[in-house]
């Protein structure tokens, strides 16, 4: 029981501290098996807007395997600019990791 309390807390601040629809799509995606490409999307932005993850910390986090992440979402994030590069020039860098391009206002920068 302690461990399912300290998971709703764990999801209530993500939800606290990335707001709205972003963090619901973070909720379900943890606690669903199948979900909706746009949704995920949404989890893996909301994942990396605190800075640099590898793919495989982004796959901790939203319960996702580092191949299906590798095969069908990190690059068309990327490609539509909405990830960042840590090694822009070298795409297939060791220690490539992926974060949120700031918004308008400058956050993640």
């Amino acid at each position: 029981a302690t461990s399912t309390a300290s998971d709703a807390t764990s999801t209530a601040s993500d939800a606290t501290s990335t707001g709205g629809a972003v963090a619901s799509a973070l909720t379900e995606v943890r606690e669903s098996a199948r979900v909706p490409p746009d949704v995920l999307d949404d989890a893996i932005l909301a994942t990396c807007e605190g800075g640099f993850l590898t793919r495989e910390e982004i796959a901790e986090r939203v319960h996702r395997s580092v191949n299906t992440l590798r095969a069908r979402f990190l690059p068309r994030l990327v490609r539509q600019g909405r990830l960042i590069l840590r090694y822009p020039t070298k795409p297939n860098h060791p220690a490539q990791a992926y974060r949120t391009r700031c918004n308008p206002n400058g956050a993640n920068e």
